[in-house]
């Protein structure tokens, strides 16, 4: 089931004088957050916050609220997740959100070998990766380079790949301690990040 309010962002700051506050996007571009007229402050859309103004500074949305046009009623804001309504987003075409390829199961587009589901993206870089774990809980960093990407079924949950030799073979530890250590093998995944990417 789609999440009907999505994680987008921090307020990180104030900016100024007049209670304008810097939201820390956490999708593509600080630009996509420009289109909403309303952010809020919940997962469940309780707390509805009336945006006056957003625009893209940098690297960051700087947002006007109602009723906030002081530093001391902006504060109160500092560090407060915000989350959008999902049917208030415009996707461009061929995007999507972080969310919904959550548990996507991997697969294999020439031989259907099934890899496992997609736990986790991160963004160390230029290029996304998703973290990729199988039923022998064995975690996988796989690049989400259109390279190795056939083709992404959001609606049903499969993403099929073009892998390269190695991609989806297990560490090993080192011969010289494999033999205590044959219970641990399994790589520890990366920390899940709570944010949101609108496309990829």
């Amino acid at each position: 089931m789609q999440k009907p309010f999505l994680e987008a962002g921090e307020f990180v700051a104030v900016h100024g004088i007049a209670g304008e506050l810097r939201l820390h996007p956490w999708c593509d571009t600080a630009d996509f957050l420009t289109q909403f007229n309303t952010f809020y402050l919940d997962p469940e859309g309780k707390h509805p916050l009336e945006v006056v103004l957003a625009r893209a500074h940098k690297n960051v949305c700087l947002v006007t609220l109602a009723g906030v046009d002081t530093v001391n009623a902006a504060r109160q804001f500092i560090g407060k997740t915000v989350y959008i309504a999902r049917k208030d987003a415009a996707l461009p075409d061929g995007h999507y959100f972080v969310q919904d390829i959550l548990g996507a199961t991997v697969q294999n587009a020439a031989t259907g070998e099934v890899y496992g589901r997609i736990t986790a993206v991160t963004s160390p870089g230029k290029h996304d990766v998703y973290e990729i774990q199988n039923n022998s809980g064995n975690v996988f960093l796989f690049p989400a380079v259109e390279a190795f990407i056939e083709k992404r079924d959001i609606p049903g949950g499969i993403v099929l790949v073009k892998p390269i030799p190695g991609m989806f073979e297990p560490e090993e530890a080192p011969k010289s301690v494999q033999k205590n250590t044959s219970k641990r093998r399994q790589r520890t995944p990366a920390k899940k990040p709570e944010k949101q990417h609108d496309s990829h």
